[in-house]
C-alpha cells in the first residue's frame, strides 16, 4: 500500500485505533506532540512487522541472513539510506 503523492499513511499493528491523537513519544527529542505518518517514498519501510530489523538503500527488496555486513557497506556508500530496529538483527 502506498499513498498517492501528497497523502500520508500511518502504519500500526493495533487494529483498535479509531482516532489518531498527537502525542510525545518516550524517545522523542522534542516536546511537540505528533501523529507519526509517512509519505509515498517511505511507505515500504513499514510493510514488515514492527520488530523486524530493516536497512533500506535504493529500491531493491532483499532478505538477508546477515544484515550487519550490508548495513556497514551501505552507510559507507554514497547512497541515501534509512535503518529501523537494527538492534534486533542477529549478529
Amino acid at each position: 500500500m502506498r499513498p498517492a503523492p501528497g497523502e500520508v499513511l500511518h502504519f500500526s499493528e493495533d487494529p483498535t485505533i479509531e482516532v489518531f491523537r498527537p502525542y510525545v513519544a518516550k524517545t522523542a527529542g522534542q516536546v511537540t506532540p505528533y501523529v507519526w505518518a509517512v509519505g509515498h517514498d517511505r511507505a515500504p519501510d513499514y510493510w514488515f512487522p514492527r520488530q523486524c530489523p530493516r536497512a533500506m538503500a535504493g529500491v531493491q527488496l532483499r532478505l538477508l541472513n546477515r544484515l550487519h555486513d550490508f548495513w556497514a557497506e551501505t552507510v559507507a556508500s554514497t547512497l541515501e539510506w534509512s535503518g529501523i530496529r537494527l538492534r534486533n538483527a542477529r549478529p
